[in-house]
């Protein structure tokens, strides 16, 4: 996942610094579905429960099925791929949220 901000920031640095290649820019950090909702709802004031009730089902699907893996699934690139040699993250997670939804 990135942010619109720091995908424009990515860009120019790409642009300002003429580099050229194959790039996976990404926010510095991994967020799962369950914590992008809970934020979401905290900056609109309103309180996300969570059902644990069926993890443990949907923990052995997972591995099983091939539409369970992709709903439920931990699909991410490497941090590694995101190495640029120029910072390109102006905002983090909470701050991107915070942005988006406000708007």
């Amino acid at each position: 996942m990135i942010h619109i901000n720091n995908l424009s920031e990515f860009l120019a640095q790409v642009i300002l610094h003429e580099d050229s290649g194959t790039f996976h820019p990404q926010n510095k950090e991994y967020v799962c579905t369950s914590e992008l909702v809970s934020t979401k709802g905290s900056v609109h004031g309103n309180r996300v429960r969570r059902l644990n009730l069926f993890n443990g089902v949907i923990r052995q699907l997972v591995d099983r099925n091939v539409t369970i893996n992709k709903l439920f699934g931990d699909f991410a690139y490497a941090k590694e791929l995101s190495t640029y040699e120029h910072d390109y993250h102006v905002r983090d997670f909470k701050e991107s949220i915070i942005a988006t939804e406000k708007n």
